[in-house]
């Protein structure tokens, strides 16, 4: 039996740049994107400036979770606790073109009521209808989509009784109109009149962002999860 036929690689760098070659990936970009690759502000802290602005880096780690793709950086160690800890990704969908409007990290012992208002801020278009699950039954809530020029349409839990209605309680009337609503129609009917079954095509988005991202986290410490949603964080 003739012996293995051995290759000894002798030209290191012609190999290593077929290997570079072997994993590339071709990108194309607008113009617009292109001229805001970089960053142009100064940070007024000491040490150097940033290179590449938030964009970019948003970018990067986008294709870093799609592709599965390893962060080559240097994280200094920190102690962190043992077991696993859970963080909610909240977001706003935009239901008629299924896009992300808004997006924030939390701990998990934070509520989505609690985080409602900053979501909203974060959408620059105005907004015509807000609907939720009854989680966001609050009264934090209804007070923000109104103020914002919008529709509340969040069903009432099952507990929920009407409301004291008064001029410094604009929000109780609109969450008692809903609660009638549904007492003499029934949920079905007010889902199916108030357009509050749109929402399932949010619920689509989300479903979607988990089959492409997953549900780990990409980053131990809370800061870094914070600047990479939506990596697979629970919503």
């Amino acid at each position: 039996m003739s012996d293995k036929l051995k290759y000894r690689v002798r030209n290191w760098r012609q190999y290593n740049e077929a290997l570079k070659r072997r994993g590339s990936l071709t990108l194309w970009f607008n113009e617009a994107t292109l001229s805001s690759w970089y960053a142009e502000e100064k940070t007024g802290h000491q040490g150097r400036d940033l290179t590449y602005s938030d964009l970019a880096i948003q970018c990067l780690l986008t294709l870093k979770v799609f592709y599965g793709l390893p962060l080559r950086a240097d994280l200094r160690q920190q102690r962190t606790l043992r077991g696993k800890s859970w963080r909610k990704l909240h977001l706003g969908v935009d239901e008629a073109s299924g896009q992300v409007v808004a997006a924030l990290v939390t701990l998990k012992t934070v509520g989505d009521s609690e985080v409602f208002g900053d979501l909203l801020d974060q959408v620059a278009d105005p907004v015509g209808q807000v609907s939720a699950d009854g989680a966001y039954d609050t009264r934090r809530v209804y007070r923000a989509t109104l103020q914002r020029g919008a529709k509340p349409t969040i069903p009432p839990r099952s507990a929920a009784v009407a409301r004291e209605d008064s001029p410094e309680k604009p929000e109780a009337a609109d969450r008692n109109q809903v609660l009638e609503t549904i007492q003499r129609h029934g949920r079905r009917a007010w889902e199916r009149d108030s357009g509050y079954r749109r929402r399932n095509l949010a619920e689509t988005t989300m479903w979607r962002i988990k089959g492409i991202f997953g549900r780990a986290l990409s980053a131990r410490l809370f800061d870094y999860c914070a600047t990479r949603p939506p990596g697979g964080m629970k919503e």
